[in-house]
């Protein structure tokens, strides 16, 4: 939500959709139609399997973070595009790159910790190459698409509950409450098991 107006994103084929609506109640009847809705971003056909499109304003620009890969899931990797216009469903979206840490590890569900004037990227991501457990790891950003210095592991799955079909940690949210305190949820085992969680 920014200035009364909430926006909705997800990929729709092999593009990144954006709705606007100022009535969150009603987002179902947004249609499929400018002003209300975008295409903000076609990849090229080098990009594929387009997942979890997050938006975020940083220093008066829109950011949309996503993950992609190149028709294999072992080469996901986040992504993230720009736009320094006032409404997102403007079609200036430019690519910045790629936003990886040193190893350039599988890694999916991006999304931003501001805190304390500092940025933070917190992701799902693989401990190596050949090792598919999903983990969560947090690291410095430097601008909003360059990560600084080294990743941190900070939850990894343990539990029963995180282990359902496959051990996954992923999908991490930021809830920040008034005293100033923060939290990180998450989904924990396989999405598609009946005890996909939070």
């Amino acid at each position: 939500q920014q200035d009364g107006i909430y926006y909705f994103t997800y990929t729709q084929g092999a593009k990144v959709v954006l709705y606007k609506t100022g009535d969150i109640a009603h987002l179902g009847d947004v249609v499929s139609s400018a002003p209300a809705y975008a295409t903000v971003y076609t990849p090229p056909s080098t990009m594929k399997d387009i997942w979890a499109p997050e938006l975020h304003r940083i220093n008066n620009k829109w950011y949309m973070y996503f993950a992609a890969d190149d028709g294999t899931n072992s080469n996901h990797r986040m992504y993230v595009i720009e736009n320094d216009s006032i409404d997102p469903t403007t079609h200036n979206w430019v690519l910045k790159g790629k936003v990886s840490d040193s190893t350039d590890n599988w890694a999916i569900d991006g999304t931003i910790l501001d805190y304390n004037d500092q940025l933070y990227m917190i992701w799902s991501g693989w401990e190596s190459p050949s090792n598919s457990v999903q983990n969560l790891y947090i690291a410095k950003l430097s601008d909003p698409w360059t990560i600084e210095g080294s990743r941190v592991k900070i939850s990894s799955p343990q539990y029963d509950w995180e282990k359902h079909g496959l051990s996954v940690n992923e999908g991490p949210a930021v809830l920040k409450n008034a005293a100033g305190n923060v939290f990180v949820t998450y989904s924990g085992s396989l999405y598609a098991t009946d005890n996909y969680c939070l």
